[in-house]
């Protein structure tokens, strides 16, 4: 009975300690460094015998069963393991016996030669056989097996090593002659597996967050990309939906005309396709048509469960007209997608919704051995003014997923990961290594068209390679080593223990730190960015203000000259400030854009007037051909349209030596009381090379890298006005060839207003200079040399002011006097512009004074937050007197 319960002891103690060595295993499954179960049973056997072995190879039968990736291999491959697993035990045991026996372990020779038997030398026999099985049974790479089969040597041997003095020092034996102090040897035995343990585990974990961020990085070009295509389809669409609008019987080589100039070919798509509404009555004469234009004898088709058949009679067709390129697509044409079994429903959602729809995955017709093409169909109305939009027909874009994805596979680091799309039931296309049960796995939801669709990443067998971590097993051999020298000394080592858990701790900690620096240093970097605003903003108030002072007073030609290139200096520095500010804001997904009403003519107008001066001076001619459409009012952000304008306009005059810059404007009808602006520049500069063409609108990308030696410039422009672009519903392109000039061509969508009727009344009229004469002014502001700049600006408008240098001197001042006006500062010591203000908003006696916001870091959550007291006037450092002026006009009444 003894034996028998020994056997149900060893048997449950064992597959308890395999399971949790199983919490630990190594990413590729199988084994793990923390492995306790080898030196709890060898222990066990070397005090209680035999029957533990028995109960221990039971247990490891069952755990190989149980493991999915060992239980493929057969039975009795796993019965050899199990025996040769169990062997170890058994040799331990005889080489104790013959060479050492009893331990004397006040004798170093003695330890080191017990723990080089039970160690490594009894560890060696089962992870030789378990690398051989794994070479025999298995996939997996030579580099990988070996890396599992050195991780289970030394995680039995450590195991072994420390485990089982432990249990030998505590029970009465025949190997080990206790000493005096055995719970003293114990414990410290106990602590040195402990911290090994730790700091595998902290290593693990270390190296397999790093990896997973690497595989999501290498996933994040994917995705871009992915986003990329569905827009670039949607242009399509909308580009080819305008066209139709405008010209409903355009010719079959029209059509291929401006479908081949908008097709691209990176996203692989198929054809691009018009889809006529033909009423019963058409029919005939739609047929003839297709005769006519040789684009199909078989007229109007439909698609049956045998194939193609003439469609059978009903109110109306949707059947496919054109579709370019034709070639490769002249098999559909004629088919009508309503009665599609397969895609009518599809069809029907976009004309009730008006909007995008794509199909689930389908046999193409011009295809029909594949199951992946995928068509979205976008609905053409009329636009009529006055009239019920009515339906005229469809634009559809074809493309097969299985082209589409591959290819943004292969321009992304595709060797990293595979991937698995689905978008609704039965519509899941994945590419051929993709394996749900690899090491890393996430899931990105993002709206393809009309539908919600997932991408689910796993990582490859060639990505999971680099997660053999050579090094971290070193540093466990190290420390082993390390333990097996304070094994040897354990009586001598009790204080010297407390060092070594110290240093341990000491080296964890600056791990941690380490990873924490990492995360914080992030974090730092978008800190920065933001703060980056106020610290140059606030210098550059001084600069700027002080130039436009002295121009103002100094008469004397040849400092008025200095002046104005001071002037011209500060201003390219503020643009630099205000670039890289912005390319931090769209990065991060927190610059918003404003609405209001403004004239695109207008503003463009006043874009060539800022540049003129500058063109003059190369005699460079800047000239405009605007389409009376153009003036139209619409409603958005004029502010960032003539930021994208400026940019372009600037980069034309700055790399054309001679010659002119033309600016071409238009406007056309969009959907729902939208409009389309397209905007051309284009100059007869020195052009861009077509390699550097690809990269010209990513951040900090220049054409060649002489160029900013000769032209200046950080290479932001283009890619902010890339995005802002994107972020107004439009996009851009460039034409351009060495020698020959550059085209840069931007379309955004915006919505239809009302014009705006300008105010007859001047900001400056006589009553409101009386006004401003006698206008109280507190300024809050902390910079002394600001302070200056704010007192000479208002002396310049006759007017004087107090300061108060920050908001604690601003309510002190206010217990005693009432100004007319506040000019508020936000960043300041003891009480900050904020705090003051919502003081002063809450103070019935106070309330009503008005508050204008002057500062260097207003930003979104600046501005939202002053809203919320009431203060909606702002005047961003650094300002000119033009600026300041008109914010007093409005409250000089």
């Amino acid at each position: 009975m003894k034996r028998i319960f020994l056997v149900l002891i060893a048997f449950a103690l064992h597959f308890l300690l395999v399971q949790l060595g199983s919490l630990f295993v190594l990413p590729f499954g199988i084994t793990s460094v923390i492995w306790p179960a080898a030196g709890v049973i060898l222990g066990l056997y070397l005090v209680y015998g035999f029957p533990v072995l028995v109960g221990a190879f039971f247990s490891t039968l069952l755990c190989y069963f149980l493991d999915e990736k060992m239980a493929a291999m057969p039975p009795y491959i796993l019965l050899v393991l199990a025996l040769i697993n169990i062997a170890k035990f058994y040799i331990s045991r005889v080489l104790a016996e013959r060479f050492i026996l009893p331990i004397k372990v006040h004798l170093a020779a003695d330890i080191i030669k017990f723990l080089v038997f039970i160690g490594p030398v009894a560890a060696f026999l089962p992870a030789i056989a378990f690398f051989a099985a794994l070479i025999w049974q298995t996939n997996l790479s030579i580099d990988v097996i070996t890396f599992i089969s050195a991780s289970k040597w030394i995680g039995e041997f450590i195991s072994m090593v420390f485990i089982t003095p432990i249990i030998l020092f505590l029970t009465q034996n025949k190997f080990v002659r206790k000493g005096k102090r055995p719970l003293a040897s114990t414990l410290t035995t106990f602590v040195i597996i402990v911290v090994i343990y730790a700091i595998y585990f902290l290593l693990n974990f270390l190296q397999q967050s790093e990896k997973e961020q690497q595989f999501r990085a290498a996933t994040a070009p994917f995705i871009e990309r992915t986003y990329l295509a569905t827009e670039i389809i949607n242009a399509n669409l909308k580009s080819l939906n305008g066209v139709i609008k405008v010209n409903e019987h355009l010719s079959i080589k029209q059509f291929s005309g401006f479908t081949s100039r908008i097709i691209n070919d990176d996203i692989k798509l198929r054809a691009l396709g018009w889809l006529p509404l033909v009423l019963a009555s058409e029919r005939e004469k739609f047929e003839a048509l297709l005769v006519e234009q040789s684009l199909s004898s078989n007229g109007i088709k439909q698609l049956t469960t045998t194939g193609l058949k003439p469609a059978a009679e009903k109110d109306y067709y949707l059947p496919i007209k054109y579709l370019s390129p034709l070639e490769v697509n002249q098999a559909a044409i004629g088919l009508d997608v309503s009665s599609h079994p397969l895609i009518k429903e599809s069809v029907s959602s976009a004309i009730n919704n008006k909007q995008s729809v794509i199909t689930p995955m389908v046999p193409l017709v011009q295809q029909m051995d594949k199951y992946t093409g995928v068509i979205v169909y976008s609905p053409v109305f009329s636009s009529l003014s006055g009239a019920k939009p009515t339906l005229i027909g469809l634009v559809e874009a074809v493309f097969e997923l299985d082209k589409l994805f591959f290819n943004v596979h292969q321009r992304t680091a595709h060797d990293d990961y595979s991937f698995q799309l689905s978008y609704g039931e039965n519509n899941v296309f994945q590419s051929p290594l993709y394996n749900e049960n690899n090491v890393f796995k996430y899931k990105v939801n993002l709206k393809l068209f009309d539908k919600k669709a997932t991408i689910t990443f796993t990582s490859t067998q060639e990505f999971e390679r680099r997660l053999i971590n050579w090094q971290g097993l070193i540093v466990i051999v190290i420390s082993c080593l390390i333990g097996i020298v304070c094994v040897m000394f354990v009586f001598f080592i009790v204080t010297y223990n407390t060092s070594l858990k110290k240093t341990v701790e000491d080296k964890t900690k600056q791990l941690v730190e380490q990873n924490s620096e990492l995360m914080a240093a992030n974090k730092a970097k978008n800190l920065f960015l933001a703060n980056i605003s106020h610290e140059y903003r606030t210098p550059l108030n001084a600069i700027i203000g002080f130039t436009d002072i002295a121009q103002r007073e100094v008469e004397d030609k040849a400092a008025l000259e200095y002046l104005a290139q001071i002037q011209a200096s500060s201003d390219i520095l503020l643009k630099i400030v205000n670039d890289v500010l912005d390319t931090s804001k769209i990065q991060s997904g927190e610059l918003a854009l404003e609405s209001r009403a403004f004239n695109p003519s207008v503003a463009t107008q006043q874009v060539v007037d800022m540049l003129n001066e500058k063109a003059i001076e190369k005699s460079i001619v800047v000239e405009t051909e605007l389409a009376e459409s153009f003036s139209l009012w619409v409603l958005g952000d004029e502010t960032r349209f003539k930021q994208i304008l400026l940019n372009l306009l600037s980069n034309g005059i700055k790399f054309t030596k001679q010659g002119r810059v033309l600016i071409k404007a238009e406007t056309k009808a969009g959907e729902q009381g939208m409009r389309v602006l397209v905007v051309s520049v284009k100059d007869s500069g020195i052009g861009i090379n077509r390699e550097a063409q690809e990269q010209l609108f990513q951040p900090f990308t220049q054409a060649e890298h002489s160029t900013t030696r000769k032209y200046g410039g950080t290479g932001l422009g283009l890619a902010i006005v890339k995005q802002l672009c994107v972020m107004m519903g439009g996009d851009i392109k460039l034409n351009s060839e060495i020698g020959q000039g550059s085209e840069f061509v931007f379309d955004i969508t915006l919505p239809v207003t009302d014009a705006i009727v300008p105010s007859k009344s001047s900001p400056a009229s006589s009553t409101e200079n009386k006004a401003l004469t006698n206008l109280k002014i507190l300024v809050v502001e902390d910079n002394r040399v600001n302070q200056i700049v704010v007192k000479k600006q208002l002396a310049s408008l006759d007017l004087t002011c107090d300061i108060a240098g920050d908001g604690q001197d601003a309510l002190e001042y206010l217990a005693k006097h009432i100004p007319d006006l506040i000019l508020m500062d936000l960043q300041m010591p003891n009480m900050d512009g904020f705090t003051a203000s919502e003081i002063i908003k809450n103070d019935a006696k106070l309330k009503h004074i008005p508050i204008v916001i002057l500062s260097a870091s207003v930003g979104a959550e600046d501005k939202q937050r002053a809203a919320e007291l009431g203060i909606y006037d702002f005047i961003h450092k650094p300002f000119k007197l033009d600026e300041l002026l008109k914010i007093l006009c409005k409250y000089a009444s």
